[in-house]
């Protein structure tokens, strides 16, 4: 059994993979088989627990991260400068293939 089979069959799955999990297998709606597999491998291959929170996760890797985005700074600077100061939480998409 999988570790991540286990993690869904125990409950241990963080709150954040529950919304992840649903997106893959809606994707993958006519092969539902297929879904679960891209799911275990996009897991396996981006080196994720599935019991710790997603955006831990990323925020610690994102900090070991020597990526730079400077080269965006100018497209930054329009959201900053919204006349209405109107900001919004949202939720960034995930790659599912």
């Amino acid at each position: 059994m999988t570790q991540i089979v286990a993690n869904r069959l125990s409950g241990n799955r963080h709150p954040d993979f529950e919304k992840i999990h649903p997106a893959f297998l809606s994707h993958y709606s006519k092969d539902p088989e297929l879904g679960e597999s891209r799911y275990a491998d996009w897991v396996k291959f981006s080196g994720l627990d599935e019991t710790q929170s997603y955006y831990i996760q990323g925020a610690a890797r994102a900090n070991k991260s020597k990526q730079s985005f400077e080269w965006a700074n100018f497209l930054l600077q329009f959201v900053k400068e919204d006349k209405d100061a109107f900001y919004y939480k949202v939720e960034a998409l995930f790659p599912v293939e």
